[in-house]
């Protein structure tokens, strides 16, 4: 299966963790739902590509367990918006960027919210 948004494709079934492939689908369906669309800016990322943009040794993009991601618009509501979204699922850090909102899955899980 290929993915692609803002013209870059993207084979979720190589080295792309099952979980977050699973919230960047529904994340996308959620968002068409808003009008809004979105972006993946780095994904699964190579030694050389991580060392060009900074990114750390250990970054979960290297093992492809993070995903960093934005809309065209980027109001501070739709990033609210988002990031709640997100935040409902225990294995998932999110952490909102200068730019973008960087998603990676827990090491370890937050224990799930009791109403």
């Amino acid at each position: 299966m290929y993915y692609k948004t803002n013209g870059i494709e993207v084979d979720f079934n190589e080295n792309i963790d099952l979980r977050l492939r699973a919230v960047l689908l529904e994340l996308e369906w959620w968002m068409e739902k808003q009008k809004l669309r979105l972006i993946l800016t780095s994904l699964c990322r190579s030694p050389k590509e991580n060392q060009l943009v900074g990114g750390d040794n250990n970054s979960a993009h290297l093992t492809g367990q993070a995903a960093d991601i934005r809309t065209r618009e980027f109001h501070s509501y739709d990033i609210r918006g988002i990031v709640n979204r997100l935040s409902s699922y225990p294995f998932l850090y999110c952490a909102f960027h200068k730019n973008h909102i960087h998603v990676s899955i827990r090491k370890v899980y937050r224990n799930p919210r009791i109403i």
